[in-house]
């Protein structure tokens, strides 16, 4: 009998040692923590490349609502100035009544290409360099208008066609 108590005990323990944990608690504002690509190196607009952006977020409202349809990922390609902006959809939720969350956005884009001085983007052109860098920058908005910091992501390589 002595040893039905002590694992009734023991249980009674270990769940009121796991209801005490308090969940990890973020800023309000999201928070770019990591940009990684799925390869660093590609050529012009043949192949496509994922960026998966890590993120938090205090209050959880990240995504967009019928009631908050505006974009909400900015992702500004440093060689031009050119900002894509997009809308990350809502499927975003933290168990129970926590309201922080962290999690990954992968954006895959279908096409990345070089850009010349003079001419056409993503076509051959003899005064494309052999190769191109190209740096994001990328931040994020939540729905109460709230912006994350800016984050600079790796240097990806495109391969110019001559």
């Amino acid at each position: 009998m002595n040893t039905q108590y002590s694992i009734i005990l023991l249980f009674l323990g270990l769940f009121l040692v796991f209801a005490c944990i308090k969940p990890e608690e973020y800023p309000i504002e999201p928070q770019i923590t990591e940009i990684r690509f799925d390869k660093l190196e590609l050529d012009n607009y043949t192949e496509p490349l994922v960026i998966s952006i890590d993120f938090q977020d205090g209050d959880g409202d990240i995504g967009i609502t019928e009631g908050k349809a505006q974009k909400n990922i900015f992702i500004i390609d440093t060689r031009t100035g050119f900002i894509d902006s997009l809308a990350v959809p809502y499927n975003l939720e933290a168990p129970g009544n926590v309201k922080g969350i962290l999690g990954t956005i992968d954006i895959t884009q279908l096409s990345t290409c070089c850009i010349p001085d003079t001419g056409l983007p993503c076509t051959p052109d003899a005064d494309y360099p052999r190769q191109q860098e190209l740096v994001y920058e990328i931040y994020i908005a939540d729905r109460a208008g709230n912006k994350s910091n800016v984050m600079r992501s790796p240097t990806l390589k495109i391969n110019c066609p001559n």
